[in-house]
């Protein structure tokens, strides 16, 4: 009896001593965190204050995107036509954090380990509490994280759903959650959204089933090494003003990209592949849809020393000596870019087609230079192989449209239009077999493009045509 009452006091007093001494290691832990997120390139993260307790401490820190991230995010908004996002991007979200000590972690429930955390949106700022108010959500999210005494942290994650009418515009939002680990430099996540929809009359997006996966290595390189998954079951865009058939719907999307960088982070590999079930586009219906894209041996800092140099260009700068130095350092590293596969069906009809395009390393030198307005003088130093495989009714309906398109502007009737578009069609195929540009291969239209040792073949002869 007296060994289990001295176990006990032992025990009671480890429980009471220890988590001021875990606290000490879990406010470094948590600050090592911290400056890990903010070294990745993806996140500007600051711990603004840290409160230590005996049991419990209380932090707040600052997290906002980092200007790489929004200067990307206005790329691709620019390509598809949205303005400038960086002003409403750069602006930093307060988060509170509870954090409750080992060995016995009591927050939200117990949990033998180092600490557990919870994160939520800094309920205390006034832009926070107005916006969970306006969305009428108890939270914006909700972040709980467990580190283990082997030093890894779980973590799971939630955002609250909305269901949210004002203006005429509806929001119905089922909520989302992401559950992952954090070893080291190591992010591994699994995400999930149930359904979105946004109805703003004439308009509506609905987005159902969204599931997201990473595993990636964070560090200040950027992009981040390692891999990625997007599936998204139905995503629609419905504009009544052209009617009631959406202007885009697609069924099982899914994307998946890998990121790879050597030991001495020299050279990037990126790998990406984008398939689809089903795309309708204003009216054309785009079935068994595939694309493959990689991009191998890129020289990082040769690329960003000539893409900075180009910029001086565009800007007035006379710096054609050191651009054709830079280029010359990228492709001396033998990067190649490749586009396969590249298929899919419209009305059960198959497209398919194939892109290589490669630099010979030994003919460059990481010193040496090339001449940027002379693109000619580098095809020696390249290899490309580029092939279609179109069958015939497809090509001829591609035919059709391309002549249509000539009479766009002529005001002629639509019917009178694709009349004369289809006389034309025939025409135009018979003529580019003619000229050996399109090789009739049965059910099938077929050409190849191929460049090696400076010279370029179309369908195994030479051009029909002369290049400029």
């Amino acid at each position: 009896m007296k060994k289990v009452a001295i176990f006990a006091v032992a025990a009671v007093a480890l429980l009471v001593a220890l988590p001021p001494v875990l606290g000490m290691l879990t406010e470094s832990q948590v600050r090592a965190r911290v400056a890990a997120l903010d070294a990745s390139g993806v996140l500007k993260a600051s711990v603004r204050s840290y409160e230590r307790g005996w049991f419990r401490s209380r932090a707040r820190i600052s997290l906002a995107l980092a200007p790489q991230t929004i200067a990307r995010l206005d790329e691709l908004g620019a390509a598809i036509g949205l303005p400038p996002l960086s002003a409403d991007l750069d602006r930093r979200a307060p988060i509170a954090l509870e954090i409750a000590h080992g060995p016995l972690a009591l927050l939200d429930g117990a949990y033998f380990g180092w600490s557990k955390i919870v994160a939520r949106p800094d309920s205390l700022a006034r832009n926070v509490a107005a916006l969970e108010q306006g969305l009428g959500v108890p939270y914006l999210f909700e972040f709980r994280g467990r580190t283990s005494f082997a030093g890894g942290l779980s973590f799971d994650a939630s955002l609250p759903p909305v269901d949210l009418e004002a203006d005429g515009v509806h929001v119905d939002f089922s909520g989302g959650g992401i559950d992952g680990g954090f070893v080291g430099q190591r992010l591994v996540s699994d995400s999930r959204l149930g359904g979105f929809t946004l109805t703003s009359p004439p308009g509506a997006v609905k987005i159902r089933n969204v599931r997201a996966a990473t595993d990636n290595e964070l560090g200040s390189s950027n992009p981040l090494p390692g891999d990625a998954k997007l599936s998204i079951e139905q995503l629609s865009i419905v504009d009544a003003e052209r009617g009631d058939s959406p202007v885009l719907d697609a069924a099982n999307v899914k994307i998946a990209s890998r990121v790879g960088l050597d030991p001495g982070a020299a050279l990037l590999d990126l790998h990406a592949t984008y398939d689809s079930e089903s795309v309708l586009v204003y009216g054309t219906r785009v079935a068994d849809a595939s694309v493959g894209v990689a991009l191998d041996k890129i020289d990082v800092a040769a690329l960003e020393t000539y893409l900075k140099l180009v910029e001086t260009v565009s800007v007035g700068a006379d710096s054609a000596a050191d651009i054709g130095k830079a280029l010359a350092h990228a492709l001396a590293a033998g990067p190649s870019f490749t586009i396969d596969p590249l298929r899919f069906r419209i009305d059960g009809e198959p497209f398919t087609a194939h892109l290589e395009i490669a630099a010979n390393p030994a003919a460059f030198s990481a010193t040496g230079s090339v001449d940027p307005d002379n693109w000619l003088a580098l095809l020696p130093a390249l290899r490309s192989t580029a092939t279609v495989d179109v069958s015939k009714k497809l090509a001829r309906e591609i035919a059709v449209l391309t002549a249509e398109m000539r009479y766009a502007d002529d005001g002629m009737p639509p019917e009178q239009r694709r009349l004369l578009a289809d006389a034309q069609a025939g025409l135009m195929l018979v003529t580019l077999i003619s000229q050996g540009i399109l090789v009739d291969a049965g059910d099938t239209y077929r050409a190849e493009l191929r460049l090696a040792d400076g010279a370029v073949t179309l369908n195994g002869g030479p051009l029909p045509f002369d290049l400029p």
